[in-house]
């Protein structure tokens, strides 16, 4: 998924919805890295309801 793929699913999404990006660099067909896709969402404003786990990070949901 590339951050065009990514902003075209963010349009779709409920205004409440976040998001959490998982498995960027592990496996051979992700060519967009955490960084990359980092800058995509500050450069359109979103960034900060969208989380991207660094690796062995945990992200507690809920209350």
């Amino acid at each position: 998924m590339s951050d065009t793929n990514f902003l075209q699913l963010w349009r779709h999404a409920n205004s409440n919805t976040n998001i959490i990006v998982v498995h960027l660099e592990t496996v051979n067909h992700c060519r967009q890295s955490r960084d990359q896709l980092r800058q995509a969402l500050e450069d359109q404003g979103i960034s900060n309801r969208v989380h991207i786990p660094a690796d062995g990070e945990s992200i507690r949901l809920g209350t």
